[in-house]
């Protein structure tokens, strides 16, 4: 089952599942992409804070798989959120205040999609004119019933 498969909220408005984590995969049932397709289903930003070995100073452990840094930021770019790696240069701390501003600071941006079949997944890309903005949003959408 995939965590995202219990977010349920009757409620409208921002959401966003904040994982903390050292990105080692020991154990999953799912695919990266059905965890990804799971979070844009339910409508939630992946932020990603990683703990891992693959920056200095982590402690190095023989014989472990390599971390989850990639699938991390790819699941947090695809859903809209970001990743951070806690370290000297990004505290725990600076790391939730720049959270706290980028649900502050969201805008919502509709569309009306071409019919297709659904709970089909269809990339799309937002960009803007100005090179001094930066764009933050979701990969793909499903189509809804």
């Amino acid at each position: 089952m995939n965590v995202c498969d219990n977010i349920v909220s009757a409620e409208t408005g921002r959401r966003a599942l904040i994982v903390m984590t050292d990105g080692d995969d020991v154990g999953s049932h799912n695919s990266l992409t059905n965890a990804i397709h799971s979070a844009q289903a339910a409508g939630v930003a992946v932020y990603s804070i990683m703990y891992t070995r693959e920056m200095p100073g982590y402690p190095d452990v023989r014989g472990l798989r390599p971390s989850g840094l990639r699938n991390m930021q790819q699941i947090s770019l695809a859903t809209g959120g970001r990743e951070f790696i806690v370290g000297r240069q990004m505290p725990i701390r600076q790391i939730y205040a720049a959270i706290e501003d980028d649900l502050r600071s969201q805008y919502r941006i509709g569309f009306t999609p071409t019919p297709s079949k659904p709970h089909k997944f269809h990339t799309i890309e937002l960009r803007t004119t100005n090179p001094a903005l930066t764009v933050q949003s979701r990969t793909s959408y499903s189509t809804p019933e």
